[in-house]
């Protein structure tokens, strides 16, 4: 923000995320489509926790030293926050479409090891 320059907000709410409202299943099965990876995604919505999802992946934390799935992330995830609450605002239908995305780089996503651990929380 420049000197002088208002820092009033309209005291709307957007959301972040683009036009597009994607569930973890649709979300995942576009990862999956978009870089060819031989993984099955199946919906476990009910029957596992979000705690019982990351408890299950704890062994390959350990042996990467990294976090594969993150409770907060899924919970986030499953909550509809990360949703536009209306993709059909102008507003939002100009932001890029993760979706959309997600299909121009499949070929490039995941060939690289990229940690969060070492991206989120390093001391820089």
């Amino acid at each position: 923000v420049k000197l002088g320059q208002s820092t009033d907000t309209s005291g709307e709410e957007l959301d972040a995320c683009g036009p597009d409202a994607p569930t973890a299943l649709e979300l995942f099965t576009a990862l999956r489509d978009a870089t060819g990876a031989p993984a099955r995604v199946a919906p476990v919505g009910g029957w596992l926790s979000n705690a019982t999802l990351t408890a299950l992946t704890r062994p390959i934390d350990w042996v990467t030293g990294d976090t594969l799935l993150d409770a907060d992330d899924l919970d986030l995830l499953g909550s509809g926050l990360t949703r536009a609450d209306d993709p059909d605002d102008p507003r939002i239908q100009e932001r890029r479409s993760l979706m959309a995305w997600i299909k121009e780089h499949g070929a490039e996503l995941g060939q690289e090891y990229v940690s969060s651990r070492t991206r989120y929380y390093a001391v820089k």
